[in-house]
Parts: C-alpha cells; sequence; structure tokens
C-alpha cells in the first residue's frame, strides 16, 4: 500500500510538473513568443514573376478595404504594408471595437510572405454616463477569467474561447481571401 501511495504521488507530481498549460491566446490562434502571428511562404505558379504578384495583391487589396489608399502604409514592388481592423467586440457593453492589424506581403518570382500580426485591440466601454476608451495589445488583453467563482469561471472562460475562435475565423478569413486572389488566373477575355 505504501508503494502504491508512492507511485501515485510521483504520478500525480510528474503530471503537474510536466503538464503545459496553454494560454487562450496559445489555445486558439498561432503564436510566436505570446503574439498572435499568421505567416506563411506560398509558392504559386512559377512563371509568376514578383511584379505580377505585386499587382495582383494591389488588385486584391483595392477589393478587399474599403479604401486601399487609407490602409496602405508602405508600397513598392518588393513589398506591401497595410494597416486595418476587423470589428468583433468581446460583449455587448463594448461599443466600437475595433482590432488593428498589420499585414505584410513580401514579393519574390513564384513565391509571396505574408505576415499578419502587431494586433492591437481598442475599443470604448460607457459605463454609468463615463465613456472610457481602451486600447491594448491583444495578445495581451486575452485572457482566461481567473475571478469569481469555479462554475462562474468556467462560463466565462468557455465565452472568452468562443471569442478567441471567432476572431481567428476572422483573421482567417482575410488570409484565404489574399490566397484565394492571388492564385486566381486574370481574365482578360472582355
Amino acid at each position: 500500500m505504501k508503494k502504491l501511495l508512492q507511485i501515485l504521488f510521483i504520478l500525480f507530481w510528474a503530471i503537474n510538473v510536466f503538464s503545459q498549460n496553454k494560454t487562450l491566446i496559445e489555445f486558439a490562434f498561432p503564436t510566436e513568443n505570446n503574439e498572435i502571428v499568421y505567416k506563411e511562404v506560398v509558392s504559386v505558379d512559377s512563371t509568376k514573376d514578383a511584379k505580377t504578384l505585386y499587382l495582383k495583391a494591389k488588385e486584391w487589396i483595392a477589393t478587399k478595404f474599403k479604401s486601399a489608399q487609407d490602409v496602405i502604409q508602405m508600397d513598392n514592388e518588393k513589398t506591401i504594408v497595410i494597416k486595418s481592423f476587423i470589428r468583433k467586440g468581446h460583449n455587448t457593453m463594448v461599443k466600437n471595437p475595433q482590432k488593428w492589424f498589420t499585414l505584410k506581403i513580401d514579393f519574390k518570382d513564384g513565391r509571396y510572405r505574408y505576415n499578419l500580426s502587431k494586433i492591437i485591440y481598442e475599443f470604448d466601454i460607457n459605463h454609468m454616463g463615463f465613456n472610457n476608451h481602451y486600447k491594448e495589445n491583444f495578445s495581451s488583453w486575452l485572457k482566461y477569467s481567473k475571478k469569481g467563482s469555479k462554475s462562474r469561471r468556467k462560463k466565462v472562460n468557455a465565452q472568452l474561447e468562443k471569442y478567441a475562435y471567432e476572431v481567428n475565423a476572422e483573421f482567417e478569413a482575410i488570409i484565404e481571401s489574399l490566397k484565394e486572389s492571388m492564385s486566381n488566373e486574370a481574365e482578360d477575355e472582355w
């Protein structure tokens, strides 16, 4: 019996020491150094040169965003950097939610690289007639709740996970839209 207790103690100790508790950011998003980062080098038809890919990206920006001129921060034939936002509040009290992000696209013959990162969450909350404005790094802001009773925490954390998945889906939709646009062949028949 004593040996069994010792084995159980060692087993529970090992589970606690070696188990990895993922943060909410790591749970729902691709991360690097606890920051949300979507990045990939995408190979396309090797006959597409860097300039063709650049022009396709410019076309995508013009159709995807309301004002391409407002979102483009840097523009040359090797790199485009855009800064834009998605609107998705974390609860009904939030007004004017904006998740600002930077999307950098680099071009080389037969491939392009994207990097969506630097996500900032900006929102307003009106509490008792006072308007409070918040602007925080989204990776730092989005955390599991440690407040309230265990059942309340479980409910709040489930809502936060759902919210994180919804935000992730919006960022992934932007990336999929870019990939689809970059892979489509231009139709010159008119």
